[in-house]
């Protein structure tokens, strides 16, 4: 998606580099099938069976945006593009979850040396570590904090 988004923003491809970015997203969108399936419904019930019922939101966002790369005028809606690329991609976040499973992964991947985690590890080498994890919230907010980001590593 973001290649084809960016070649369409800034009219950089030939057509031949164009066609090529518009067939791999549409191969995308068939794997994404066996990962996003249409909902069973009485709609396409004509269709094979990959393509009955109601296609999922992941998936809708990814074929609307395939019928814009695929337009004459794909460049007049180079914003459309970026939307529908970040819903995408926040829909793929709440499906994923990847701040649960990096949180999940530190706590129980254990480093072979010590036998502890990566995360019990560092803390305990480096116990001001937490702060520095917590602070992109909080250094907009209080310049106290915002000094203790800025200053320089030991």
């Amino acid at each position: 998606m973001i290649q084809l988004r960016h070649a369409i923003e800034i009219n950089a491809c030939d057509k031949i580099e164009m066609i090529r970015l518009i067939a791999s997203l549409s191969g995308l969108i068939e794997v994404g099938r066996f990962f996003y399936p249409n909902v069973p419904s009485k709609h396409g019930e004509e269709k094979t069976k990959a393509y009955r019922g109601v296609r999922r939101a992941q998936l809708d966002l990814l074929v609307a945006f395939y019928d814009i790369a695929r337009s004459d005028n794909a460049d007049k809606y180079a914003y459309k593009l970026r939307k529908l690329e970040e819903h995408f991609t926040s829909l793929l976040f709440d499906d994923l979850k990847p701040i649960e499973h990096n949180e999940e992964a530190g706590e129980f991947v254990k480093m072979p040396e010590s036998g502890k985690s990566f995360r019990e590890m560092y803390e305990k080498e480096h116990p001001e570590m937490e702060k520095i994890f917590t602070l992109s919230h909080t250094c907009r907010k209080n310049p106290k904090t915002l000094q203790w980001c800025n200053r320089e590593r030991p």
